[in-house]
């Protein structure tokens, strides 16, 4: 009872404070950036938001459920991964300093692909945002059947509606306002319950009797395993949200820095995430692997300690499922509806955007009911925007482009090679993504166009020269 009344107080409180520092946005470009950018200039808030944005309730849940079932390979693989992160923003970052006026991501695709670019980059980070915002809406639904006893399918649509409340009365300064409380709660939520449970337990206990083969990397298999996850994870740091993010703040060194930082915290988070898992399975090896932390929390905390770090939880999902859902709009509005019946009024455009909202949560519900790992959720959905997409948008602001007919062929081919790894089940196999097969194969088909062009032109001005 005590744990369902601090969670109950927790939400309506929030709700409150959203109401009172609701912003009073009517357009398009209120709700994605104008008014983020003011708000976003401090650096604390900044790190704290980039990092809710990558941890999400989906990575805390996931990685701890993949040590629990499977092994430390997933947690490794992403710590190995934060490389692929830290490059980014050491030399993507500073590039987007040239797109400050771009609303959405579609703008940017837009300069070397026209109209094709922007419809098919809107496409790519709708489905790949609803992959993310599926994966909240199912840790929540765990949290809240944990909470109140109610089946699977209520509690995935009481975490939808919850969710949609928030974005709905939330303006942009009451997210800004609540990111620092939520990156609290979160690293309260993170780092409490492994250090008790290892105190409590002791870790060299836990690590005693757990076999070797699910967490030495003297194994070849497990580093093996490493490898590949890790390649998997390095594809997926470059996501939609990360990029709206970045078009929503006004200095790019700014991001860059924050990612930097984000990403010593992330090695910090992801150990303490699969050292729960760990700690899971030396209590209870026997129990379901979808919930590895809810058992934790009920195996060493008090309810009033219970409720404070659900809490913790439930504000990390609700923080990621938001940014997820403004993806969400603003691609489908600018990038993919606009494109082909010109909405003039911002006040349609915007009410639109709240329709979308909706429309997108219902059918997240329908992703997260088909999946049972989140981690696995993620992966597949990201590949609908790592395949075709990751390699021209990168490239394009570097300047590097070719031909829109080459960039549509070059799409399909990575869009087609995921969709059949993945419909034949491949990764099970293979133990690497559809996402990470497809984003290799266009990057491949990209540069042999792009050489080939090359080559053709300087054959040509060969030829033109006087004997």
């Amino acid at each position: 009872m005590i744990t369902k009344s601090i969670v109950i107080t927790y939400l309506l409180i929030t709700i409150g404070v959203s109401i009172y520092y609701r912003a009073k946005f009517h357009s398009l470009e209120d709700f994605g950036a104008a008014k983020i950018s003011k708000t976003m200039n401090n650096k604390l808030l900044l790190v704290a938001a980039i990092l809710t944005i990558s941890v999400g309730g989906g990575t805390i849940f996931g990685i701890a459920e993949k040590t629990f079932s499977d092994s430390c390979a997933w947690g490794y693989g992403l710590i190995f991964a934060v490389v692929a992160d830290i490059l980014i923003a050491l030399l993507v970052m500073p590039q987007f300093s040239h797109h400050h006026e771009f609303i959405s991501i579609g703008d940017i695709t837009y300069k070397h692909y026209g109209n094709y670019g922007r419809i098919i980059t809107g496409i790519g980070a709708v489905l790949c945002a609803i992959g993310y915002l599926a994966a909240q809406i199912s840790v929540s639904g765990k949290i809240f059947e944990f909470i109140f006893g109610i089946k699977c399918s209520e509690s995935l649509i009481l975490s939808y509606l919850i969710i949609i409340i928030y974005t709905a009365v939330e303006g942009s300064k009451a997210v800004t306002t609540t990111y620092l409380l939520r990156f609290i709660a979160m690293v309260l939520a993170i780092f409490a319950v492994p250090a008790v449970g290892s105190y409590k337990l002791g870790i060299e206990n836990v690590v005693s009797q757990i076999l070797p083969i699910k967490y030495s990397l003297y194994n070849s298999e497990l580093v093996w395993s490493t490898i590949k996850i890790a390649l998997c994870f390095s594809i997926m740091g470059f996501q939609p949200s990360l990029i709206q993010k970045v078009l929503a703040n006004g200095s790019t060194t700014e991001i860059k820095h924050a990612i930097i930082i984000k990403s010593c915290l992330y090695i910090f988070f992801i150990i303490c995430i699969a050292v729960n898992g760990l700690i899971t399975f030396y209590v209870v090896p026997q129990q379901s692997a979808a919930m590895p932390l809810l058992i934790m929390l009920d195996s060493f905390f008090s309810p009033t300690i219970q409720g404070i770090l659900l809490v913790g939880l439930l504000s990390i999902t609700i923080a990621t499922a938001q940014t997820n859902l403004s993806v969400i709009s603003i691609s489908m509005v600018n990038d993919i509806i606009n494109p082909l019946i010109r909405l003039n009024k911002p006040t349609v455009s915007f009410l639109l955007t709240q329709v979308i909202t909706i429309i997108s949560g219902s059918i997240s519900i329908c992703v997260a009911l088909n999946f049972y790992s989140v981690i696995d959720l993620v992966i597949f959905m990201s590949g609908f925007w790592t395949a075709p997409l990751l390699v021209p948008i990168i490239l394009g602001l570097f300047d590097i482009k070719i031909s829109t007919k080459a960039f549509l062929y070059s799409s399909l081919l990575g869009l087609s090679l995921f969709i059949i790894w993945e419909y034949y089940s491949l990764s099970s196999i293979f133990g690497v993504s559809g996402g990470l097969i497809g984003t290799i194969a266009n990057f491949l088909c990209f540069i042999l166009v792009k050489l080939t062009k090359v080559r053709y032109k300087k054959w040509i001005l060969d030829i033109a020269k006087p004997l």
